[in-house]
């Protein structure tokens, strides 16, 4: 069949070897991928030769100029000597999230700690700025991260529609 796009739902674990099993088949439409993507075992999995006209979305941009990222970036390769992946990022965000919701209701117990966490606003991270909607999902940028010849070349930012 005639295709413009292969979407690759899941993690890097699987996405790796369905990019190099498409890209052996002779598949060479773009491949898109879900924030699972995000970590650099990917390129092992997949190849690195095969990682052309790849996209798939980030919660973490490594490259990223905000002082606060690159902060955490040196000192994550400081203390782990390998790269922060957008799983790092989000446990970060999280671990200042929860601090932020404790400090503002006072409470440290889960039901308490759970209606800080709606009323945060704007709150600020490595991961992008955000809020929680009605049904408790952030509302937030998304990147985009686009892989030609086995390299990220490129990062588009998205904005939420409110």
């Amino acid at each position: 069949m005639d295709f413009d796009v292969l979407f690759v739902p899941g993690y890097y674990e699987e996405g790796g070897p369905i990019i190099n099993q498409a890209r052996e088949m002779g598949i060479d439409q773009p491949i898109l991928g879900p924030d699972g993507f995000g970590n650099d075992i990917i390129y092992d999995l997949a190849s690195p030769e095969n990682m052309n006209d790849i996209y798939h979305t980030s919660h973490f941009v490594l490259t990223s100029d905000d002082p606060d990222t690159q902060d955490f970036v040196s000192n994550y390769r400081e203390n782990f000597d390998t790269e922060p992946d957008m799983f790092a990022g989000l446990a970060y965000d999280t671990v200042y999230l929860l601090k932020q919701a404790i400090e503002e209701t006072g409470f440290t117990n889960s039901a308490d700690i759970n209606k800080g966490l709606e009323d945060i606003e704007d709150f600020e991270g490595i991961t992008g700025t955000f809020t929680f909607d009605e049904m408790h999902d952030p509302i937030k940028t998304v990147s985009i991260i686009e892989v030609q010849d086995g390299e990220e070349v490129g990062t588009s930012e998205v904005e939420p529609d409110e």
